[in-house]
């Protein structure tokens, strides 16, 4: 059976930096943790500044990357269009009715479009 990959957690992060300060090899790391070496590899190597590695700092950092590779909200609660949205639903409306009059409203506002 195959294992599923799965972002390396604030606790696995707080385990690998205090082993690495016990000068443990990355195997020996792996094998605690149920990682592979390459995964601790590029963790170390991904998250670690003048050679050393910091959890709270390459927490933070994974943080980072994951909000900068989502997309932004089409449809933000505190944006413009969610309130007439709200509304056109509480009329029954359609998404499709609803995405094509706000597509008619505002032509040429892209982000305005659902």
């Amino acid at each position: 059976m195959t294992r599923r990959f799965q972002q390396m957690q604030a606790e696995e992060r707080v385990a690998l930096a205090a082993m690495r300060l016990q000068s443990m090899s990355l195997p020996a790391i792996g094998s605690a943790l149920g990682r592979s070496p390459g995964t601790l590899s590029r963790e170390l190597s991904r998250n670690s500044t003048a050679g050393q590695y910091a959890s709270r700092t390459a927490q933070a950092a994974y943080q980072a990357r994951r909000n900068r590779a989502r997309p932004i909200r089409k449809l933000d609660p505190n944006g413009p269009a969610w309130p007439l949205v709200a509304h056109m639903l509480g009329w029954l409306w359609s998404p499709q009715q609803i995405a094509h009059t706000l597509r008619s409203m505002w032509p040429d506002r892209p982000e305005l479009h659902v």
